[in-house]
C-alpha cells in the first residue's frame, strides 16, 4: 500500500514537471505510437465500414477469483481485498478532481489552455 502511494506520487510529480516544461517552451520527450493500438483502431474502422458487429474484451476481468468466491457465497482472500481496492479507486478519483480544480485556479479560471499565469 505504501509503495502504491509512492508510485502514484512519483507519477504525479513527473506529469507536473512535464507540464511545466511544456509551458516554458522546453523540449519534452516524444511519445511513440503503439502498433497494437493503431491496429485496434483500424479493425474497428473496417468493421464499421462493412456494417458488421464487433466485440472487444480488454482482458479477462470477468473470470477473476473474486467473482467465483462471491458466486458461491464464501468470501476469501480475493474478495476481502476488494473493499480496500474500491477505497483506493475513490481516492485516486478524488485526487484527480482536486488536481483539476487546483489547476483551474492557477490558470485563472480554466478556459482550456495550459498556460500558467505569472502574478
Amino acid at each position: 500500500m505504501f509503495w502504491d502511494f509512492v508510485l502514484v506520487a512519483l507519477l504525479f510529480v513527473l506529469v507536473h514537471v512535464m507540464i511545466r516544461r511544456a509551458n516554458a517552451g522546453l523540449p519534452i520527450p516524444r511519445i511513440r505510437k503503439i502498433a497494437g493500438l493503431e491496429a485496434i483502431d483500424e479493425a474497428i474502422g473496417r468493421a464499421t465500414e462493412m456494417g458488421r458487429p464487433m466485440h472487444f474484451t480488454p482482458g479477462m476481468s470477468g473470470f477473476s477469483p473474486e467473482s467465483y468466491e462471491l458466486l458461491v457465497g464464501a468470501p476469501g482472500k480475493g474478495s476481502s481485498g476488494m473493499v480496500a481496492e474500491s477505497l483506493g479507486h475513490m481516492m485516486i478519483v478524488a485526487f484527480l478532481i482536486l488536481g483539476n480544480i487546483g489547476f483551474a485556479g492557477i490558470d485563472g479560471g480554466g478556459g482550456g489552455s495550459c498556460t500558467l499565469v505569472r502574478r
